[in-house]
């Protein structure tokens, strides 16, 4: 991940190196979901977070916002889309064990008559 410091003061490029850094961190996020790596996601989003308060901890000059703005919004479309995805495998597991536990207490009750 390109290293930024952005506690240094906005450039123009910095928008783009921020979007670079977030798509990255976006690519990584959706490989977690695909490749059901529940270990690593809370990793790489608390590491985001950490990235976007150092982003947000510093003014940020006003023909910048529109764009910060745009990413932001952005972030939060992609957001709902891996938490829909993140509730659709959790589902997924829910009627696998409620699907489990009828087979068992079906094997227990053919024991047991």
């Amino acid at each position: 991940m390109p290293s930024v410091n952005p506690a240094d003061s906005f450039q123009p490029n910095d928008i783009d190196t921020y979007e670079h850094v977030l798509f990255d961190f976006k690519e990584k996020i959706a490989q977690c979901l695909s490749s059901e790596d529940w270990d690593r996601l809370p990793i790489i989003l608390r590491s985001r977070q950490a990235y976007l308060e150092q982003i947000f901890s510093q003014p940020i000059p006003d023909d910048l916002r529109d764009n910060l703005k745009s990413m932001m919004q952005a972030l939060l479309i992609d957001d709902a889309f891996f938490l829909a995805q993140v509730e659709e495998h959790k589902s997924g597991i829910v009627k696998q064990q409620l699907s489990f536990d009828r087979g068992l207490r079906a094997t227990q009750a053919y024991k047991n008559s």
